[in-house]
C-alpha cells in the first residue's frame, strides 16, 4: 500500500507533529508512507520539499501585501488566531509520489493547496482523505471561527474582519464548494466535536464521508517517569508543586493566557498556593502579557525532543490547559499519558477526553473562579492527583495510542482503496487533462476579486503609511519644543554662574593683591604691619570662603527656584485652563469654594445623566395634558431643586460609607477630608434643602412620601445592615428605584395636581413614563458597577457585577440596548408623537446617526478596560435620553407656547456640557463621512486607471 501525506511543515505546529507521527508508525505497519511539505525541519528521505506553483516576484509581493494588510492588519478584537487568505498553492498531481500513490492524506494545506489544486488530486481517480486540523476547511478565511457559525450557510459579514468590502471569505467559501467535489472525499475528524462541525459545514454537509479518528501519541516515549529524576534531568528543585503550561503563539487571544493568568493573581493570594510552593512551569513561547509578572514563572523555552518533552510532563504535579477555543490538543493527549492530571476549560473535543473528577477537572468556558478553585484544591491534595494521572495513563493507553490509531488509518484506507479498485470504471478523466482546469483561478469567485482587493489593501497600506508620517512629525515638533525650553532654563542657569564666578575671581584678585603687600612688607622688615596684614588676609581668606559658599548655596537656591517655578508655572496653566482667564485674588476663593462643593457632591456624576430624562418627562407631561404655562417658571425649578438635593444627598451618604473600601481600592474619596461632624452638616442641609421647596409649593401628601422615600432609597443602598449595594440584583433594584423611577414617579405626582381630569391617557403616559425610566435606570447602574467592577473586586466589595461571570455583563448589554431599550424608547416616542411630533424626527434622525457610525468603525468606550470597548449603534450611548429627547420637548412646548421659549433656553444653559459633546460627535461624523466618501472616490479613480491601463495593453 503506497499512501502520500501532504502537510505545510514536518515539524512546527500540532497539526505537523500529529502528521509525521502519524507517517512514522504507517511505515512500522509495511505502509509504503511519503510526506510532501512546504516546509522541511526534519532530514528524513521520506519526507519532500515541494515548491509553489507562483515564482514571479510581483505575484509573491501582491500576494504578502494582500495576506497582511487584508487578513492581518485588518482583524477585530474578537480574535487573532490564523486568517489564511489563499491566494497561492501547489498542482502537485503530477508529482511521481502522488502518481505511485493508492491514495491522497491531506492534513494542514490551508498554505499551500487551493480549492482548484484539491480538486485536482480528487479528479486523478484515486481516494483522497482530509483530516480537519482545525476548521479553516470548512470556512473562508478563519481556522478557528469565535463563536460564529456562518461557514455552515455563506461566511458573509465575517465578524472577525473590520472592513471586508468585496466580501471575500464569502467568495472563498464559494470558491471551496463550487470547486472541490465533496462526494469523492473522506473527511478524519480528531475529534467527535470537529466531526459535528464537519457535518454542520456548507461544504461537507450531506456529501462527504465523515470519519473520527483521534490524533494518536506515543505511549512508550510519554510514559510515566520519577518525578525526581525528570527534575534532576530539567534543573529543578526537588520541593514545591509545579504546574505546566504553555504553547507556541502565546499570544493568540483563543489559547487562553490572559484568562489564566487572572486565574493565576487569584491563586497566589490563596495560602494553599504559597503553603504547598507552587509555581508555574513554562514551555514553549514565553508569555507576552505583563500580567505574569508577579507569578512564580520557570520557562523552559521551545522543546523540539519528544522524550526532552516527556521529563517536561513528568517533572510537574500538574497540566493547566486555559483554551478558550480549540480541537483535541496534543498536549492534552500527552499530558495524561505521562501521568500528569490537567485542569481545562470545556471547549471543542477536550470534554470527550477529561472526565470532570476522574482524570482531570473539566471547567465551564470563561469560569475563572471555579479554574482557580479547582487549581488550588489538587495543589494541596497529592492523593487525588495520583489517582487522576493514573485514570488518565490508562485511558491512553486504551484508546489513544499510536498504534492504535495508525492501525485504525490503515483500516480506512484499505477500505477506501478497495471501494475505489470498484468503481475505477466511472472516474472521471484526471484533472490535469481536463480542459475545465487549464487555468488554475479561472471563473473562480475569488480571482475576480483579486485585482480589486490588490488595490484596496495598497490604498490602507498608504492611508497607515500617511498616518504614521503624520504621528511621528507631531512627536517631533513636541520633542523639539521641548529642547527648547531646557535650552532656554539652562541659559538662565548659565547666567547666574558666570556672575557668581566673576565674582569669585574679583575676590581671588583682591587675595593675591593683598598677598604681593604683605612680601613687600616682610622684605621691609616690618613685623608688626606685616602681623597686621596677615590678620586682614586671614579675614579676607575667611570672606572668600564664606562668598564660595554662598555662591554653592546660590546655585542650589537657583536650581529649587527653577523647580518651583516650573510647578508654578504647570499649576497656573491649569488654572487659566479650568478658569478661561486669569482671575483676580478673590474670584479664585470663590471659585475653589464652588469646585469644592461641586466635587463633594459629585455633581458631575448625577447631574448631566439624572437631570434630562426627568426634564424631559416634565416637559412631555406639560404637552399632553396642556398644564397651565404661568406656574412653571416656579414649579419646575423648585422640582429639580428638590430632586437635585436628593441625588447630591446620595452621592454623599454612599461616598461617607464607602470611605474604607475606596482606601483599600486607592480610590479618591472627597468626604474623607472632611471631620464627622461635617459630613452630618451636609448631609442634614442637603435634607432640610430638598423639603424647602415642598413648603413653597406646597405638595400634596403624596409628593411629601415620595420625597422621603427618595432620600430613603440611597440610604438604606449605602449604609451598613441593609446595604443593599452589596445584595446582587437588590443592589441592582434599589439603585434603579432611588435613581430613576422614586423621582420620574415625584414629577409626575407634582405635576398632576394642575390636571383636572386624570384619564384613561393620564395612566397611559405615567405607565410608559415610569418603564421608560426602569429601563433607563437598569441600564446606568449596570454599566457603573461594570466601570467599577476592578475597584469592587480591589475592595473586597461584592455587587452584582463581582459576581456575574467574565465577559458575561459585557455581552448582554449591547443585546440589552438594542432588544429592550430601543423598542420601550419608540413606543415611547410612538405614544406623544400625537402632540409632540418632533420627538418622531430627533429619533430617526439619531438612529441614523448611530447606524452611520457603527458602519464606519466608531467605537463607544465605557471606561479604560479594551473589554468594554464596543461598536457604537442605537442606545449603546445615551446621547438620546441627554440631548435629544429633552431638545425634542422643549421645542414643541416653545413652537406652540411662545410663553415657554425659555424652556429650551434652560436647557442648553443647564445641560451645556452634554450639548456641546454631542456637537462634537455630529463633527467628528461629518469628518469620518467626508473621509470615507473621498477614499471611495480615490479608490474609484484607481481601479478606473488600472482598467484604462489594462485596456490600452491589450
Amino acid at each position: 500500500m503506497n499512501v502520500v501525506h501532504v502537510n505545510a511543515s514536518d515539524g512546527n505546529g500540532g497539526a505537523a507533529r500529529s502528521c509525521y507521527r502519524l507517517h512514522q508508525f504507517l511505515q512500522q505497519h509495511g505502509v509504503s508512507s511519503r510526506l510532501l511539505v512546504q516546509h522541511k525541519h526534519s532530514d528524513d528521505s521520506t519526507v519532500e520539499l515541494i515548491a509553489s506553483s507562483i515564482t514571479d516576484s510581483e505575484s509573491f509581493q501582491n500576494i504578502d501585501l494582500i495576506q497582511r494588510v487584508f487578513a492581518a492588519q485588518n482583524r477585530t478584537e474578537i480574535s487573532n488566531t490564523h486568517f489564511t487568505v489563499s491566494l497561492v498553492g501547489s498542482d502537485i498531481s503530477c508529482h511521481p509520489a502522488v502518481a505511485a500513490a493508492d491514495l491522497i492524506h491531506l492534513h494542514w494545506v490551508a498554505s499551500m493547496q487551493m480549492p482548484a489544486d484539491i480538486q485536482r488530486l480528487i479528479a486523478l481517480g484515486k481516494p483522497v482523505v482530509w483530516t480537519l486540523h482545525d476548521l479553516r476547511p470548512l470556512t473562508g478565511g478563519c481556522h478557528f471561527p469565535a463563536g460564529c457559525s456562518k461557514f455552515q450557510d455563506s461566511c458573509t459579514n465575517c465578524p472577525q474582519l473590520r472592513c471586508d468590502p468585496f466580501g471575500l471569505p464569502a467568495a472563498a467559501l464559494r470558491d471551496q464548494i463550487e470547486l472541490i467535489n465533496a462526494t469523492n472525499l473522506t473527511v478524519i475528524a480528531p475529534s467527535r466535536w470537529m466531526a459535528e462541525q464537519a457535518r454542520l459545514s456548507a461544504l461537507f454537509r450531506d456529501k462527504a464521508r465523515i470519519e473520527f479518528i483521534s490524533n494518536g501519541i506515543d505511549v512508550d516515549i510519554f510514559t510515566p517517569h520519577s518525578r525526581a529524576d525528570a527534575r534532576t534531568a530539567l534543573g529543578l528543585a526537588q520541593e514545591g508543586i509545579y504546574i505546566l503550561c504553555g504553547a507556541d503563539h502565546t499570544e493568540e487571544m483563543r489559547k487562553g493566557f490572559e484568562s489564566l493568568a487572572r486565574v493565576l493573581r487569584e491563586a497566589i493570594q490563596d495560602p494553599r498556593f504559597i503553603n504547598a510552593g507552587a509555581r508555574l512551569l513554562w514551555v514553549g513561547d514565553p508569555p507576552t502579557s505583563q500580567a505574569y509578572n508577579g507569578v512564580p514563572l520557570i520557562q523552559l523555552g521551545r522543546i523540539s525532543h519528544e522524550k526532552q518533552m516527556a521529563l517536561a510532563f513528568a517533572a510537574s504535579d500538574l497540566f493547566v490547559l486555559p483554551s478558550l477555543e480549540d480541537n483535541l490538543p496534543n498536549m492534552l493527549l500527552e499530558a495524561m499519558s505521562c501521568g500528569t492530571p490537567v485542569v481545562a476549560y470545556s471547549v471543542g473535543g477536550i470534554p470527550e477526553v477529561i472526565h470532570d473528577g476522574v482524570n482531570g477537572r473539566l471547567i465551564p468556558v470563561a469560569d475563572e473562579r471555579k479554574f482557580a478553585e479547582a487549581l488550588l484544591s489538587l495543589v494541596e491534595d497529592d492523593q487525588v492527583r495520583t489517582e487522576m494521572g493514573w485514570h488518565g495513563r490508562a485511558l491512553m493507553n486504551e484508546v489513544y495510542s499510536i498504534s492504535l490509531q495508525a492501525s485504525r488509518h490503515v483500516d480506512l484506507y484499505r477500505d477506501l482503496i478497495q471501494v475505489s479498485k470498484l468503481t475505477a470504471a466511472s472516474q472521471q478523466t484526471p484533472l490535469r487533462h481536463n480542459p475545465e482546469y487549464g487555468s488554475r483561478d479561472a471563473g473562480t469567485a475569488f480571482s475576480a476579486l483579486q485585482k480589486s482587493l490588490t488595490v484596496h489593501c495598497l490604498i490602507e497600506q498608504m492611508r497607515t503609511l500617511e498616518r504614521r508620517v503624520q504621528i511621528g512629525d507631531m512627536t517631533c515638533m513636541a520633542q523639539t519644543q521641548l529642547i527648547d525650553n531646557m535650552q532656554k532654563q539652562l541659559d538662565a542657569r548659565q547666567d547666574v554662574i558666570e556672575d557668581l564666578q566673576a565674582h569669585w575671581r574679583r575676590a581671588e584678585e583682591t587675595c593675591v593683591a593683598r598677598l604681593s603687600v604683605i612680601e613687600k612688607l616682610e622684605l621691609q622688615r616690618q613685623p608688626q604691619l606685616i602681623d597686621n596684614m596677615q590678620k586682614q588676609l586671614d579675614a579676607r581668606q575667611d570672606v572668600i570662603e564664606d562668598l564660595q559658599a554662598h555662591w554653592r548655596r546660590a546655585e542650589e537656591t537657583c536650581v529649587a527656584r527653577l523647580s518651583v517655578i516650573e510647578k508654578l508655572e504647570l499649576h497656573r496653566q491649569q488654572l487659566e485652563a479650568r478658569a478661561g482667564a486669569k482671575l483676580l485674588s478673590r474670584d479664585q476663593y470663590l471659585l475653589r469654594g464652588v469646585v469644592a462643593i461641586k466635587e463633594c457632591i459629585r455633581f458631575d456624576h448625577w447631574w448631566y445623566s439624572k437631570m434630562p430624562p426627568l426634564f424631559t418627562v416634565a416637559c412631555l407631561q406639560i404637552l399632553q395634558f396642556g398644564l397651565a404655562p404661568g406656574q412653571h417658571a416656579v414649579l419646575l425649578p423648585l422640582l429639580f431643586f428638590s430632586i437635585a438635593c436628593v441625588a447630591a444627598y446620595g452621592h454623599v451618604i454612599n461616598d461617607i460609607f464607602d470611605i474604607e473600601s475606596d482606601r483599600r481600592a486607592g480610590k479618591p474619596n472627597m468626604v474623607e477630608k472632611l471631620k464627622p461632624w461635617q459630613r452630618r452638616l451636609i448631609l442634614a442641609a442637603l435634607g432640610g434643602l430638598g423639603f424647602l421647596p415642598a413648603l413653597v409649593v406646597n405638595y400634596s401628601v403624596w409628593g411629601y412620601l415620595l420625597l422621603a422615600l427618595n432620600y430613603l432609597w440611597p440610604t438604606i443602598y449605602s449604609m451598613p445592615g441593609t446595604r443593599l449595594k452589596e445584595r446582587g440584583m437588590a443592589g441592582v433594584l434599589s439603585d434603579v428605584a432611588g435613581s430613576h423611577l422614586t423621582p420620574t414617579l415625584l414629577v409626575l405626582v407634582v405635576l398632576s395636581g394642575q390636571i383636572a381630569d386624570r384619564s384613561t391617557s393620564f395612566i397611559i403616559f405615567s405607565a410608559i413614563a415610569l418603564i421608560w425610566s426602569i429601563v433607563l435606570g437598569v441600564k446606568g447602574i449596570l454599566n457603573h458597577q461594570l466601570a467599577d467592577r476592578e475597584n469592587d473586586s480591589a475592595s473586597g466589595t461584592v455587587t452584582f457585577a463581582t459576581q456575574a461571570a467574565s465577559g458575561r455583563l459585557e455581552r448582554f448589554l449591547p443585546r440589552y440596548n438594542l432588544f429592550v431599550e430601543l423598542p420601550v424608547n419608540a413606543a415611547f416616542v410612538f405614544i406623544m408623537s400625537r402632540v409632540c411630533p418632533l420627538v418622531a424626527v430627533v429619533l430617526a434622525l439619531y438612529c441614523i446617526a448611530e447606524v452611520l457610525k457603527f458602519r464606519l468603525g466608531f467605537q463607544f468606550a465605557l471606561n479604560s478596560d479594551p473589554r468594554n470597548t464596543r461598536p457604537t449603534f442605537p442606545f449603546v450611548n445615551d446621547f438620546f435620553y441627554y440631548f435629544w429627547f429633552p431638545l425634542a420637548a422643549t421645542l414643541q412646548l416653545a413652537w406652540l407656547n411662545p410663553d415657554l421659549v425659555w424652556l429650551p433656553v434652560m436647557q442648553l444653559v443647564l445641560f451645556g456640557q452634554t450639548s456641546l459633546l454631542q456637537i462634537n460627535d455630529l463633527l467628528a461624523l461629518a469628518r469620518a463621512l467626508r473621509s470615507h466618501a473621498g477614499y471611495r472616490y480615490a479608490q474609484f479613480r484607481l481601479t478606473h486607471k488600472l482598467r484604462k491601463g489594462e485596456n490600452h495593453g491589450s
